[in-house]
């Protein structure tokens, strides 16, 4: 197995904070929700603004040797299998809720490593059991006021630590058993990238234009590299090189041990300022999306050279990260998910959604959630629905996590009174069969055009904090 780790955060990356704080979302109380929906503690009138749902699926894997989006917009947690967990839970129909949690904020893309789920949720962290929920700790990040010290990315848990990157600046380093500070390191901005943690190094980029390496146990810095923009998506890690994009337009490659840079490639030349994915890196290849209007597209990049190898042109912008799998990459570009041939670049299959999540595989599956409040599984080979589950709110960039056979995954505004429901009764989608040429979104123009414009709005929400700051 390839030394890798893959983490990855990006797209309208950490746009989830700004978008909340935009659209006025309140604050609740924390609660547990179990499957028949009831509350326990505290206020079951208060309403929150996102929960963690665990759903029974029909496998039995996790999320495995893929290269997977496990975090906020892309967070990867190295190989997946890197720290398998045991879960007991009972038998249950795939897309049945076994249970929900209700933090004091929108709750992004879980973590799970050795029974226990890490969740970044407004400006805290928590540990919570896999199998009873009960909280272990909870971490908050140090602000004077709350939304500055948001975290925006899905905790890195790699030897015991826990690595998180928050609106305060700050890179931290806490201790998984006990929620305990052991470090926090300052950036020059807002640090929206999901941190890769390998080989005694924390690689992360900031808003600041910076790519940073940090030392894993002091948070000393080694090298940093400075890009013509905000990094806001995170670092992926392979043979020697750090690949990540920047908002400049270019994927860059740099040296792990002294952070020269050893090629770069323009997503999408001559445009400027470009919102570039989180790159995926799979045998010899670096694959990377971008979009500014003009060109939408998904690249395969040579992993030495930084040559193309090929482009494979989508609908709208790709923000979310690539998964690669057997020789097929699953990408979505806001309103299509594609499957494409990994070596030709040639289309598979594709389905219609509107979603900023990142695609995650266990075995013949395909997990994926979607800004209109579902959870589906959909077979890797056809891409036909397999089964939905309801959430009821919106889970438009946070991706699923697999663990023996239970689905994880955070959303944003959930009512903890009545809940989503856990058997909805739907028609399943199908994959388009639309001709090559054919734009392939296949809903009325007018949430078409509410799909450009929400994009436009995230984009334009952190550009004008950023002006503020």
């Amino acid at each position: 197995m390839d030394d890798v780790s893959l983490l990855t955060r990006r797209r309208l990356l950490g746009t989830g904070a700004g978008l909340a704080s935009a659209l006025g979302i309140g604050v609740g109380v924390p609660q547990k929700v179990q499957a028949s929906g009831g509350v326990t503690p505290d206020d079951s009138d208060s309403e929150t603004v996102g929960g963690l749902y665990a759903v029974a699926t029909d496998t039995d894997g996790s999320s495995e040797d893929s290269r997977v989006a496990l975090g906020t917009l892309g967070h990867h947690h190295e190989w997946a299998n890197t720290a398998p967990s045991e879960l007991h839970f009972d038998e249950a129909s795939a897309g049945t809720q076994r249970w929900r949690f209700d933090p004091d904020d929108r709750a992004l893309s879980p973590t799970i490593v050795e029974g226990t789920v890490f969740v970044s949720s407004g400006n805290k962290v928590y540990a919570l059991d896999a199998e009873t929920i009960d909280e272990q700790w909870h971490f908050t990040a140090e602000a004077e006021i709350h939304h500055e010290a948001e975290i925006h990315t899905a905790p890195q848990v790699v030897d015991g630590t826990v690595y998180v990157g928050s609106r305060n600046h700050s890179v931290y380093a806490v201790d998984a058993q006990t929620g305990e500070k052991e470090w926090r390191f300052e950036t020059g901005d807002r640090v929206r990238s999901s941190p890769t943690v390998m080989d005694g190094r924390v690689f992360v980029g900031s808003d600041d234009n910076n790519v940073y390496a940090l030392d894993t146990e002091t948070g000393e810095e080694r090298w940093h590299f400075k890009t013509g923009e905000e990094v806001a998506t995170s670092p992926t890690v392979l043979d020697g090189s750090v690949f990540i994009t920047s908002s400049d337009g270019y994927l860059y490659a740099l040296n792990t041990e002294t952070g020269d840079e050893q090629w770069r490639f323009e997503t999408d030349p001559g445009q400027g300022r470009v919102n570039a994915s989180t790159p995926t890196a799979a045998d010899g290849v670096v694959y990377v999306g971008s979009g500014s209007g003009s060109e939408n597209a998904l690249y395969a990049i040579d992993q030495d050279s930084g040559e193309e190898l090929w482009t494979f042109e989508t609908d709208t912008s790709v923000s979310s990260l690539p998964t690669v799998a057997d020789g097929t990459v699953y990408v979505i570009s806001a309103q299509q998910l594609y499957a494409i041939d990994q070596d030709s670049g040639e289309k598979q299959w594709n389905i219609d959604m509107f979603s900023f999540s990142s695609p995650t595989v266990v075995d013949d599956s395909v997990f994926l959630g979607d800004r209109d409040g579902y959870v589906y599984e959909f077979d890797r080979a056809t891409g036909e629905e397999k089964w939905r589950f309801e959430i009821g709110e919106s889970v438009p960039v946070n991706s699923p996590t697999v663990v023996d056979g239970t689905l994880f995954v955070g959303s944003v505004h959930t009512d903890p009174e009545t809940g989503p429901d856990p058997n909805p009764e739907v028609e399943p989608s199908s994959p388009s069969s639309s001709p090559e040429d054919q734009p392939g979104f296949g809903i009325v123009s007018t949430l078409t055009a509410l799909g450009g414009l929400g994009y436009l709005l995230k984009r334009r929400v952190l550009n004008d904090e950023k002006r503020t700051q």
